[in-house]
């Protein structure tokens, strides 16, 4: 049925809803009822906000054909909204178009695959609509981010949105997103293989659709459903899902879903070798698909109706549908469906015996082939191979086939010597012909290899660029910060030795850089002398017991006997020095690394063992066979718990190998690793080296951080694994700050909990519990989620600061940051908790407060305290201690955690309550003031007079009067 608008003007206004419900389900499906859209927009007479939205209408309308017109469109509603939004206008109803049209930006820019623009138009998004809590718009956010990360392969990272997206619509009963992102989840496991659980994510998706009577929302997820089935070689139950699906498409005259679920159909029979069914459902399709225009996917209809008939010895029909298909798939530039339209046509005139053609569609399908190569993966790349392989040895053995009938058809005719000449050479043609096919394979292969090969190369070098760069800055910190502690003439000396020992560790970093680039070009020449090897070796582990001492861990060197032998000393000094800072590094604490010397003979011949054995974490067997490749680490995430550059273990291998050595590590996870050196002895050289005299002198202890005991100054958790860095930080803020410190994200959980702080400065990598994981706990946590968290890493790139805010992060400062910067940080954060304690400001509003619908972790904690009070508001003896184990907090606990968020002790909270249900009584009930007092928990009537008045400025009976 065809309608027409027909409204004037005039009457416009009044008749706006019942226009938006009419364009939903008819304008919006005809493409001349566009313009009644268009007219609404620019009618000046219509209210902003339906202009603006009918705008939005459009943009959804029509960008499907044109995807450039969804931006200017949307940018002009937002610009439209703003300039709204400066007139007074409805706050909420104004951002919520601006939150739709960002969304829209960051989609278009999604598909033109600008990463940057499209995360920050939907960051926009969602940030406006946290504000006005459009949780609906949020949550579909969250889903098209989830598709952008799908489509560009970083599945872990789509799952992540996917997964807020559904615990948002879980939480607030929003079905469709649900639906939406059950569904989304479920593709992300199909992508993967993991049938099984993406079956379960459809049927739940299915499921839900099915209960919010969405016709097409059921039918698309009972298709998922089939899909799953047919990857699983289920064709039947695929079938009965498609059929099923079919109906419903049928029934609401969905021409594109009809023409789509027709062809799967048609799939699903030609795999139960029903062709003629097969042939049915497919031209159905191809029907539908050139109606609407759909031209990519009729030329795919083409190319399997052309195999169907081929397979049915229809060659000339299967032929025509296949060059019509190949010229639709030439002026789209679908370089793959030529590939395997090509590869059709080879085996298609194979059939017909026409090999010259056949060899010509052949050398197509390779050169199709070769131009996506870099694009496909290694594993698409070997089914490629077998592919081709498969397909060259039919194509040989098929023109092999016919022309030994044919020869032999000869050979009975007349077995004259010519002819068996003739034979001899076509078979040695052929055997040319398929050494050179072998060998255009075989090229071709190492060639993708190749490059594969370098591409990973190159990633590595990448992954130890950004490690060693991180790795500078947190010496880098110290070193600018203690500088800035000399220009103003504080702690001086201390200053002067934490920025020697950290230009240490930079000198340190460098040189392995330049000992790694002297390896790459094979410049290093070992110097070898002639010494005492056992007591070298005992040496540098004695240089390393202050280190290990630092970490609480145990140094033990034992040798069966000493050993003369020639060694080049600084590779000596870099193996055992790298060795025994990696065992410090991955041991736990109170635990002992072992090294062991001793002479061992092999092959008559004579060789020193050197053994570096730790207790602790151990390394996985997958990851023991690439330790020592250059550039590996075993954990290259962001916050990863133990830092290094990845070149370390590979210098040690190189130096072994260069003194004609061998090194390989024996490990199991959680029990620790041996490395194993084992270098030849010689007594060739003329040079001696004399180890020199260790004095023994030992790191001084460090002085733990200091403790300001003002308990007027707000109190700050440092956790900080690096004790140069906590030290630093103390120093900039212990003249404004009471200082709490702890060494990782574990113990810093445990602290905040315990002490609950004003602020929490913390580092991000961190072993045991990174910061993000304890911004994320400390967020979560009702006694703490009000303290304001910042993060300071040595990671800066704009994924790492975006993981930060999404874990909760109130501030991400990058390493080296500026003093004046964290300062100012710490003020505006103290700040806006001093406004979160106005929020929660003692008082009548204080419920009014918590009624709204976007509550937060802090609002249903208040919530819960006055909820356990009121239970409790006649119990006089009802106290701080009572309410503390009602809430299974300490007592201490609970005081910081209502003082941080209230301002007020916890007893003066729980009177206070007690006080505001005293005056609700007075005013609105007819009961006694004694009466009144006795229920409110007051014992004293004149104590609850005395106090009543305090608050209010007029005592209860004044109050009634």
């Amino acid at each position: 049925m065809r309608y027409t608008l027909t409204l004037s003007l005039k009457y416009l206004k009044i008749c706006i809803p019942f226009l938006l419900l009419f364009q939903s389900i008819s304008v919006l499906a005809q493409d001349k009822k566009l313009d009644s859209l268009k007219r609404v927009s620019v009618d000046t007479s219509v209210e902003d906000s339906i202009r603006l939205q009918t705008k939005l209408y459009i943009a959804d309308y029509i960008f499907r054909r044109n995807l450039d017109t969804i931006l200017p469109i949307s940018k002009d509603v937002i610009q439209e909204a703003e300039k709204a939004l400066t007139k007074g206008k409805s706050p909420k109803t104004y951002k919520k178009l601006i939150v739709r049209a960002f969304n829209n930006i960051g989609y278009y820019f999604s598909k033109k695959e600008q990463q940057d623009s499209s995360i920050y138009y939907y960051e926009k998004g969602i940030s406006m609509a946290q504000e006005i809590g459009d949780i609906n718009r949020i949550s579909l956010i969250y889903n098209n981010l989830g598709a952008y990360f799908y489509r560009a392969g970083n599945y872990k990272k789509a799952l992540s949105y996917y997964d807020k997206s559904l615990l948002l619509a879980e939480q607030h009963r929003l079905n469709y997103q649900k639906a939406l992102a059950l569904n989304n989840i479920g593709m992300l496991h199909r992508q993967q293989k993991d049938y099984d659980k993406a079956l379960e994510y459809y049927n739940k998706s299915y499921e839900l659709q099915l209960s919010r009577k969405d016709t097409n929302g059921f039918a698309l997820a009972n298709n998922n459903v089939a899909s799953i089935y047919f990857y699983k070689k289920d064709y039947k139950q695929a079938l009965h899902k498609w059929k099923q699906s079919l109906a419903w498409y049928e029934a609401t005259k969905n021409k594109r879903s009809l023409a789509i679920t027709t062809n799967n159909v048609a799939k699903a029979f030609q795999r139960l070798k029903d062709v003629d069914s097969a042939l049915k459902f497919f031209n159905k399709s191809l029907a539908l698909k050139k109606e609407l225009k759909m031209t990519t996917s009729y030329a795919l209809t083409l190319d399997n109706i052309s195999q169907l008939e081929t397979q049915k010895g229809n060659l000339t029909t299967g032929e025509k549908l296949a060059l019509e298909a190949l010229e639709i798939f030439k002026k789209k530039g679908r370089i793959k469906n030529l590939e395997q339209t090509s590869k059709n046509l080879s085996i298609l005139y194979t059939k017909k015996g026409e090999h010259k053609k056949a060899l010509d569609q052949y050398k197509n399908y390779i050169n199709y082939r070769d131009s996506i190569a870099n694009k496909l993966s290694k594993k698409e790349l070997i089914e490629q191979d077998v592919r081709f392989k498969y397909t060259t040895q039919k194509l040989r053995d098929s023109i092999v086939n016919e022309n030994k009938i044919a020869l032999k058809e000869v050979e009975i005719k007349n077995k004259s010597y010519q002819n068996k000449l003739y034979l001899a050479s076509l078979i040695l043609a052929l055997i040319a012909l398929a050494g050179i096919v072998y060998f255009f394979i075989s090229k071709r292969r190492e060639s993708i290899l190749e490059v594969q090969k370098q591409q990973e190369i190159n990633t590595l070098k990448s992954n130890l660029y950004t490690n060693i760069t991180h790795e500078f800055r947190t010496p880098l910190t110290v070193i600018m910060g203690m500088s800035e502690n000399i220009k103003k003439n504080k702690y001086v000396d201390d200053s002067v030795n934490t920025i020697k020992n950290n230009s240490k560790h930079l000198l340190k970093l460098i040189n392995q850089l330049l000992d790694f680039s002297k390896l790459e070009e094979n410049k290093i020449k070992l110097n070898y002398k002639r010494g005492n090897i056992t007591n070298y070796v005992n040496y540098l582990v004695e240089s390393l017991s202050s280190h290990a001492t630092t970490h609480k861990v145990d140094l033990k060197f034992k040798s069966e006997e000493q050993i003369e032998m020639d060694f080049d000393p600084n590779s000596i000094s870099h193996i055992i020095t790298n060795l025994i800072s990696n065992a410090i590094k991955f041991s736990p604490e109170n635990s002992e690394v072992l090294i062991e010397s001793r002479k061992l003979i092999k092959n008559e011949k004579d060789f020193l063992e050197l053994t570096v054995q730790d207790f602790g974490i151990g390394i996985s067997e997958e990851h023991q066979k690439k330790i020592f490749d250059r550039f590996y680490q075993v954990d290259n995430s962001s916050t990863k718990n133990y830092e290094g550059s990845g070149i370390g273990l590979a210098i040690v291998k190189e130096l072994t190998e260069l003194m004609k050595g061998t090194i390989t590590v024996n490990s199991k996870v959680n029990k620790g690793t041996k490395f194993i050196v084992t270098l030849p002895i010689e007594n060739k050289a003329t040079d001696e080296f004399h180890i020199p005299a260790y004095s023994g002198e030992k790191q001084k202890t460090r002085k733990s951080i200091k403790v300001n005991s003002n308990i007027e100054q707000p109190l700050v958790l440092i956790v900080e694994d690096n004790k140069d860095i906590a030290k630093y930080l103390t120093h900039c803020l212990e003249d404004q700050y009471r200082i709490l410190y702890a060494e990782n994200g574990e113990e810093g959980l445990k602290k905040a909990i315990e002490h609950i702080p004003d602020i929490i400065v913390s580092d991000v990598m961190m072993p045991k519990k990174n910061g993000f994981e304890l911004c994320e706990d400390i967020k979560q946590k009702e006694i703490t989620s009000h303290i304001p968290v910042i993060l300071l890493t040595a990671k800066a790139t704009k994924n790492d600061s975006l993981e930060g805010y999404t874990k909760g992060a109130d501030a991400y400062l990058t390493k080296p940051f500026d003093q004046e910067e964290l300062l100012v940080r710490l003020e505006k954060l103290i700040e806006l908790r001093k406004k979160l304690q106005s929020k929660y400001a003692l008082g009548e509003t204080i419920e009014n407060q918590l009624n709204s619908k976007n509550e937060n972790v802090n609002d249903i904690f208040i919530s819960k305290v006055i909820s356990v009070i009121k239970e409790n508001l006649d119990d006089s003896s009802f106290n701080a201690s009572r309410l503390a184990s009602e809430l299974h907090f300490s007592e201490s606990q609970l005081y910081r955690k209502i003082k941080a968020t209230t301002n007020s002790s916890t007893s003066i909270f729980i009177r206070t309550i007690r006080l505001d249900e005293a005056k609700k009584l007075i005013l609105n009930s007819s009961l006694s003031i004694s009466e009144i007092a006795f229920k409110t928990g007051f014992s004293d009537p004149s104590w609850f007079n005395k106090t009543f008045k305090e608050k209010f400025g007029e005592t209860p009976n004044s109050l009634r009067k």
